[in-house]
């Protein structure tokens, strides 16, 4: 079950992504058959029914030639949080891994860390630059 928060988000990126596809004069059909799923998917994207995945979202921003952060970044409405720099990195490259299950757990992975909340996220990304 989503929380309000993720419902929000995937309200956001669903009329953002609408909204580029609909600049770029693209149809549902069109990028669905783009990113190997049927328009009725791209819908609840758009609706935000249903979280997009991070490696879909990379290959649209790379399709309507926006930054990934384009999609995760707030607007002067919103009250969202942005995503911690080091989420964005970690999907941005979750498509380029070769193994289809490594893809899940790290989507899975990023999930969680960002569930963390800003304190507990924050905490685990400043250990994580001290020990390296």
């Amino acid at each position: 079950m989503n929380t309000h928060y993720e419902e929000d988000f995937n309200k956001a990126l669903g009329f953002k992504l609408m909204t580029l596809r609909q600049s770029h004069k693209m149809s549902q059909e069109y990028l669905g058959a783009r990113l190997g799923v049927r328009y009725q998917q791209i819908q609840k994207y758009e609706a935000g029914q249903t979280r997009m995945p991070p490696e879909r979202i990379a290959i649209c921003a790379k399709m309507l030639e926006v930054p990934i952060e384009y999609f995760f970044g707030t607007d002067g409405e919103s009250k969202q949080p942005q995503y911690n720099k080091a989420v964005l990195t970690v999907a941005a490259e979750i498509m380029s891994l070769p193994n289809d299950d490594v893809r899940k757990g790290f989507y899975h992975l990023v999930r969680i860390i960002n569930k963390l909340g800003d304190e507990e996220g924050e905490e685990f990304a400043v250990k994580q630059q001290v020990s390296a």
